[in-house]
């Protein structure tokens, strides 16, 4: 009887053993928290993290870290400690026991680990605020730099690449106090807006500071237009002219801008025509008239002289090109497969792109179009090659036979070619299988039928708001 009153005693003072732990436990699971905000709130400052800050949070938590390295186990009572001591043989057999030691070991790490990361986060955010502190310095300088010229879109993109890691750094941040990292911020934020004003800003410094220049080029005065275009430095330039309106004389003036006051070696500039007149004219004013020895070429000899570098040799020109395709077609193609798919499918579906409806004023219009397309499809073109069926009379008459035919629009060549490259046979206009013809109303006819899946495709010449927008409200 005595053993059984003992077993019980033993079992109430474990539960309170394991309720007094807990409760200790608890109390330290808060500050366990607590303390991770803390360190959260170090990562995301944005001022230095001083020897004060860390000793302060250390000391905050110092009951804390007495609970874990304490003498006394798991900050128990007297009374507790001793029953613990006593028991722990007996007690290591308990879940209940083995459950809470293991919680109050997996604690005590994280704890004594958070203590750890203190000085780690510390040093690590303190080496960071100096890092992007130079890369913000860095940025200010490089931009005050490049804006006495015309910055292009690749430093622009450089610079969005350069420092995307440090506008990262302080948005990751809480209050950025400093207002030179603020300002930072903004004009990185919309860069693409800032470089385009500090563009603007050049150009119209770049009007006044270089005004005689562009008032006498090889006697004459630029107008405005074209002295943007001289002063506009990117990376690629699209400038739109007509006809008389300057063109040979702006692009004159561009290497004249740049040789002279940019410092560019002529040897750097090359000029591309598409006609032999059109360089000869850019020679004479560039290299007779203003005296700057670039290289003019047109787009043919510049690609000849690639090629002639490259072999060794100039080559042959070749004016006719019929011999290097049939060559091409008949001897390597067959031995490439996947470049035979992708002929076929473009000769197939994008030789002849069907026209935008939009772009046509009437029906009428569009049919007159339609009357100089190529409407023959695949199969019709591979029967009649094969003598299965008898050419057309005429090639513009759209009545052909079922297997060399010729359909009604081009939307209807890319579909039945579709069909046909991919070994799906259907039958062009086949016969509806029930009467629908009466004394308004012709048979029924559908554009495709598939008879091996007994399929009818109708094909309609619509947007995607199904609308013909080449047919009036009423019609």
């Amino acid at each position: 009887m005595s053993g059984i009153l003992h077993a019980l005693r033993q079992r109430r003072q474990l539960a309170r053993y394991v309720k007094q732990v807990n409760r200790h436990m608890d109390t330290r699971q808060s500050e366990h928290a607590a303390l991770g905000a803390a360190l959260r709130d170090l990562r995301r400052q944005r001022t230095l993290i001083t020897d004060d800050q860390v000793a302060a949070l250390q000391r905050a938590y110092m009951n804390a870290g007495a609970y874990f390295t304490g003498d006394t186990p798991f900050g128990l009572s007297a009374a507790m400690a001793e029953f613990e001591a006593a028991n722990r043989a007996w007690m290591a057999s308990s879940d209940r026991y083995r459950r809470t030691t293991d919680r109050f070991t997996r604690m005590r790490d994280a704890f004594c680990q958070q203590i750890r990361e203190l000085q780690a986060v510390q040093q690590e955010t303190n080496q960071a605020l100096h890092e992007h502190g130079r890369r913000v310095q860095a940025f200010w300088q490089e931009t005050e730099h490049r804006r006495r010229a015309y910055i292009p879109a690749s430093t622009r993109e450089r610079w969005e690449h350069t420092y995307r890691a440090t506008a990262a750094f302080l948005r990751d941040g809480q209050l950025v106090p400093d207002p030179e990292w603020q300002t930072f911020l903004a004009v990185y934020g919309r860069l693409s807006e800032a470089v385009a004003q500090w563009n603007q800003e050049y150009i119209q410094r770049g009007l006044q500071e270089y005004q005689a220049f562009f008032d006498a080029v090889d006697g004459k005065a630029l107008d405005d237009q074209q002295r943007r275009a001289v002063l506009t430095d990117d990376d690629y330039t699209l400038v739109l002219a007509g006809a008389g309106s300057g063109k040979t004389l702006t692009i004159a003036s561009k290497v004249k801008f740049l040789v002279e006051y940019q410092g560019v070696d002529p040897a750097a500039i090359l000029l591309l025509a598409f006609t032999n007149k059109a360089a000869g004219e850019m020679q004479d004013r560039i290299t007779g008239r203003l005296g700057i020895p670039v290289d003019v070429m047109t787009f043919h000899k510049l690609g000849l002289g690639i090629v002639a570098r490259a072999r060794g040799r100039k080559p042959d020109i070749v004016s006719d090109l019929d011999d290097v395709v049939r060559e091409y077609l008949n001897t390597r193609l067959d031995h490439d497969p996947a470049q035979m798919t992708r002929l076929l499918h473009f000769f197939g579906y994008y030789l002849q792109i069907p026209p935008d409806l939009d772009g046509f004023a009437s029906l009428g219009a569009y049919r007159e179009h339609c009357r100089a397309v190529d409407f023959e499809t695949f199969r019709g073109k591979v029967m009649r090659a094969s003598g299965a069926v008898e050419p057309a009379r005429d090639p513009a008459d759209p009545l052909r036979s079922m297997q060399g035919e010729r359909v009604k629009s081009l939307e209807e060549v890319m579909i039945a070619n579709f069909l046909f490259l991919h070994g799906v046979d259907y039958r062009y206009e086949a016969p509806y299988p029930y009467a629908t013809a009466d004394e308004t109303h012709r048979a029924y006819r559908p554009d495709f039928y598939l008879p091996d899946y007994d399929l009818y495709i109708e094909h309609f010449g619509v947007n995607a708001a199904m609308r013909a927008p080449w047919l009036s409200a009423v019609e």
